[in-house]
């Protein structure tokens, strides 16, 4: 093998990646799963701030509802993972002495 050639060694994704998936993925999934109920149960065109800032598009309403709704339960998520990141580690420190 030349040294020109030298295979590339990709390293794997840090403990920052691993947590943002452990928070992004769940809410997304939480995300999708509210955005059908809500607007299952509450056509658009019923809200009036969607009518006052987004000019009465329903498509608008959708991306809106979804995001926010994605923000929310990342937030959640966020929080959760906190807290028992802590709690974990006070366990630990409990074990150890």
């Amino acid at each position: 093998m030349d040294s020109a050639e030298a295979p590339v060694i990709r390293q794997a994704p840090g403990r920052g990646y691993w947590c943002a998936m452990q928070i992004l993925w769940p809410a997304f999934l939480l995300a999708v799963v509210a955005d059908g109920l809500l607007f299952a149960l509450v056509h658009p065109e019923d809200i009036s701030l969607v009518q006052e800032y987004l000019h009465g598009e329903p498509m608008a309403a959708y991306t809106v509802g979804f995001v926010a709704l994605w923000i929310l339960f990342a937030a959640s998520s966020a929080l959760t993972l906190l807290l028992a990141q802590n709690r974990m580690r006070d366990l630990a420190e409990q074990h150890v002495a």
